[in-house]
C-alpha cells in the first residue's frame, strides 16, 4: 500500500482519511491476497503503475495482477482445450495430456460423452468445467484440491451408470452377434471385415 499512497497521494488521502480507514483497508486487503505468493503481491502495485493507470488501483485491479495468466501455468484456452479433449478421449489413460486441467473438464464431463455427443452440445459444458478449473488454478489453488472436487462431482453423476447401462447393451448385441464382447477392438475389426 505504501507504493499506491506514493504514487496517488490525492486519491489515497480521499480513499483512507484516517488511520482506521487505512488499517481497516489494509486488513481486508490481507485477507483477500494472502492466496497469492508474497511476491506476486508485492509486484501487483509496479504492474499497476506500469499500466499508466490515472486512478488509484482497486482491491480487484490488484487481485487481477496477482492472478496467474494461463501462459503462465501452461493452459490453453478453452476451445483448444476441448479439441484436445474431443481428440483424445478415447486414449485418456495413454495420452500425454498438455494440462491436467483438460483431462479433468474432460473426465467431469465425462470422457464418454465428449466421444460420442455433438461439439454444440457438450462444448458449452465442458468449457464451463474447463474455465472453473482454470480460473481456480490461476487464483494459486493446487491440482490436488481439485481432484477432491472432481471426486464429489462424479459421486453425484448419472454418467457412470449410463455408461455402465451402454457397456452392458453393447456387450448383450456384440454376443448375440457372435463377437466376444472381451475380445474388444480386434474382434469389433474382425466383425466387420466379415460384414464386408
Amino acid at each position: 500500500m505504501l507504493l499506491l499512497s506514493e504514487s496517488y497521494p490525492l486519491q489515497f488521502k480521499q480513499a483512507y482519511p484516517t488511520p482506521e480507514d487505512r488499517a481497516r483497508a489494509q486488513s481486508v486487503w490481507l485477507q483477500v491476497l494472502h492466496r497469492y505468493p508474497a511476491e506476486r503481491v508485492k509486484r501487483s502495485p509496479e504492474i499497476v503503475l506500469k499500466q499508466g493507470r490515472k486512478f488509484l488501483p482497486s482491491l480487484g485491479d490488484i487481485i487481477e495482477t496477482c492472478r496467474y495468466s494461463y501462459e503462465d501455468l501452461g493452459l490453453k484456452h478453452s476451445l483448444a482445450a476441448y479439441l484436445e479433449a474431443a481428440r483424445y478421449c478415447g486414449q485418456a489413460k495413454q495420452h500425454q495430456w498438455s494440462h491436467l486441467a483438460i483431462y479433468l473438464a474432460a473426465k467431469r464431463v465425462s470422457l464418454f460423452l465428449i466421444k460420442t455427443e455433438s461439439k454444440e452440445w457438450i462444448y458449452p459444458q465442458f468449457k464451463s468445467y474447463y474455465q472453473d478449473i482454470c480460473n481456480q488454478l490461476r487464483d494459486g489453488r493446487t491440482i490436488e484440491g481439485l481432484d477432491k472436487i472432481l471426486e464429489s462431482y462424479e459421486e453425484s453423476s448419472i454418467i457412470p451408470s449410463i455408461e455402465r447401462q451402454f457397456n452392458q447393451e453393447m456387450g448383450t448385441l456384440m454376443t448375440d452377434q457372435g463377437i466376444n464382447p472381451s475380445a474388444g477392438k480386434q474382434a469389433f475389426d474382425e466383425a466387420l471385415q466379415w460384414l464386408k
